[in-house]
């Protein structure tokens, strides 16, 4: 039977603030929602927070179901959602940020829609709306741990989770390259830039380099907008994706 790996971390995006608070959407609270199964645990305690995450892999390993033919295909990748966990705990406004294709996609909406009731988040003593993003890779490897890691990106000093598209544009003509815990420079198979603002995703790719079609992406950027990068480089055989994902500022 072929397996497959999930390698799950939470990503926060801007939220989308309304005049009335009981519509406010948070992406930072002081404390986090947690997935189902370990109200044994006081909030606030590191142990709950790793028992939220543990719990949370363990239900999308249990409960993903890759598509056959994505199998067929030998597709693999990481499919990125966002969704809303609110006052109730419920999670809610489930849509996807990145599709790899094979009904990928839709696969990993069919699994976050069909989750349990979460532990609300809470700010300043109340529950309230925060919105999560949530990576889920589909391999047909089981690798402990994520090859990625091993990877860096490099592109005219960038860093962080946000990013201004005054920045971008900056330094849109300068190289950008993968580098190896080693510090060898990878080459890099394809590029791809891609935004999401709202509902709205556009996505370009290239051999590895910066092409027009990548430039009009950051033309395209938004304040408010996620902004990913994705480099595909060849290691041993195999291809792995090193992907980052910013907010975009002013």
């Amino acid at each position: 039977m072929m397996k497959f790996k999930l390698t799950v971390l939470f990503l926060f995006c801007i939220c989308y603030a309304y005049a009335q608070p009981d519509t406010e959407v948070h992406t930072q609270v002081e404390q986090m929602p947690y997935f189902k199964g370990c109200e044994a645990y006081d909030n606030g305690d590191e142990q709950k927070r790793n028992c939220s995450n543990q719990a949370l892999i363990a239900y999308l390993a249990n409960h993903l179901i890759y598509p056959a033919g994505a199998k067929a295909k030998g597709l693999e990748g990481t499919v990125y959602v966002s969704f809303v966990i609110d006052e109730n705990g419920m999670l809610t406004q489930p849509y996807l940020i990145r599709d790899i294709g094979g009904e990928c996609g839709q696969a990993a909406l069919n699994v976050i829609q069909s989750m349990p009731r979460w532990e609300p988040g809470m700010h300043n003593g109340q529950a309230v709306k925060v919105k999560l993003n949530l990576p889920i890779q589909f391999s047909l490897k089981s690798q402990e741990p994520d090859v990625s890691d091993n990877y860096t990106l490099f592109w005219g000093g960038i860093k962080g989770e946000k990013v201004s598209k005054t920045f971008l544009k900056q330094i849109v003509d300068t190289p950008l390259s993968i580098r190896d815990q080693f510090g060898n420079q990878m080459i890099i198979n394809e590029l791809s830039f891609a935004y999401q603002w709202k509902r709205k995703f556009r996505s370009a790719k290239s051999r590895g380099d910066i092409n027009k079609g990548l430039k009009k992406i950051i033309k395209k950027l938004r304040v408010g907008s996620l902004f990913s990068i994705t480099a595909t480089v060849q290691a041993g055989g195999d291809f792995i994706e090193v992907n980052r994902i910013f907010e975009v500022t002013e």
